[in-house]
């Protein structure tokens, strides 16, 4: 959204999809993780699994 110009900061992405600013930062903080950890949770498969590593 910021690389699109559809929004000019992370409050206005909070704003438009109606999330908290701490819960956009979350996310935005899942972006810098390497690739191996990102490929590793979007690999997680049931539920148990995804609660393991949610908190």
């Amino acid at each position: 959204m910021l690389d699109e110009g559809l929004a000019e900061c992370l409050n206005e992405i909070a704003k438009m999809e109606n999330l908290s600013q701490a819960r956009v930062a979350q996310i935005m903080d899942l972006m810098k993780l390497p690739a191996e950890a990102k490929e590793f949770l979007i690999g997680l498969q049931n539920r148990a699994e995804i609660l393991r590593y949610a908190y």
